[in-house]
């Protein structure tokens, strides 16, 4: 088992030795998707870490103000630190899930600090070209047009997300109910049942009783949303929405669960695809 670095030890390595080129992210599917995007770019300068190999206590993150608890918090914990301890500025980035940071911000912007695009590294697959293939080769094709698809899904995953960023902001904690019991699918068309999702939702939580409050919060929160569907949606909600849309159309393709259907859309993005994205540029001029 590798040890732990302190970050006593971290500032040090990176004050001795500037050369250094490093990313560190949130888990070992991050690191292995830069590690495959480094790769086909060639790019041998950069080594990317995960966060679980930095010590990082508690306390760090409560000076920071971040949650507990979370890899997330750990990283931008550590872009926290390496700014407020590093003299210089040094080549390494610290990458994070966007999330929720555009409407409830969690963390203050430094040099070392970048989000993914999106809300999630999941939300790069969520073009075009990579639907496209996704639709053919691992669906063996699909009705619907590709645009179409997208825009049909985007709409469903914007409504779910805009009442996930309702409890957020509101800070009412509320346990989660599977959404995609309450979509229905076809060839043509998809449909998402929202009131009654609403009223299973609050109702689990023992909130029915503050519903207008809660539908008040969820219009104001839709006229804050951003332009760019993928600062709108969460990732893990499109594996979840396609999973259910595979096993009502395609019951033919075994996925087994969301987490394998999310890797197998995620191989067909292209580096391509990737180097045009704000966040792949930054990575891009860390390795010049």
């Amino acid at each position: 088992m590798e040890l732990k670095r302190t970050l006593e030890e971290v500032n040090s390595l990176y004050s001795l030795e500037p050369e250094l080129r490093d990313i560190y992210v949130e888990g070992s599917r991050d690191k292995y998707f830069f590690d495959w995007y480094l790769h086909r770019k060639g790019i041998k300068t950069v080594a990317v870490y995960q966060i679980e190999l930095i010590d990082m206590p508690d306390e760090i993150l409560v000076k920071h103000a971040l949650p507990t608890g979370s890899n997330r918090s750990r990283v931008i914990a550590l872009s926290c630190e390496l700014a407020g301890r590093q003299a210089e500025q040094r080549r390494v980035l610290c990458v994070v899930d966007r999330d929720y940071e555009d409407y409830c911000p969690v963390c203050k912007i430094n040099p070392y600090l970048a989000f993914t695009d999106g809300n999630s590294l999941e939300l790069y697959s969520l073009t075009p070209s990579v639907m496209d293939k996704f639709l053919l080769v691992a669906l063996g094709g699909f009705k619907m047009s590709v645009n179409n698809f997208i825009t049909q899904v985007g709409n469903i995953l914007e409504r779910v997300f805009v009442i996930r960023l309702v409890n957020e902001r509101l800070r009412w904690g509320m346990t989660w109910v599977p959404f995609a019991r309450y979509v229905e699918v076809d060839c043509d068309h998809m449909a998402f049942r929202e009131e009654e999702f609403i009223r299973a939702y609050l109702q689990k939580n023992k909130k029915w009783s503050q519903r207008d409050h809660f539908k008040k919060a969820i219009d104001d929160a839709r006229m804050s949303l951003l332009p760019d569907l993928i600062r709108r949606i969460r990732g893990h909600d499109l594996a979840d929405l396609i999973l259910l849309i595979v096993r009502q159309l395609r019951r033919e393709r075994q996925f087994g669960n969301a987490e394998t259907l999310e890797a197998c859309f995620m191989t067909a993005i292209e580096a391509s695809d990737l180097e045009v994205q704000s966040l792949f540029r930054t990575i891009g001029a860390l390795s010049d």
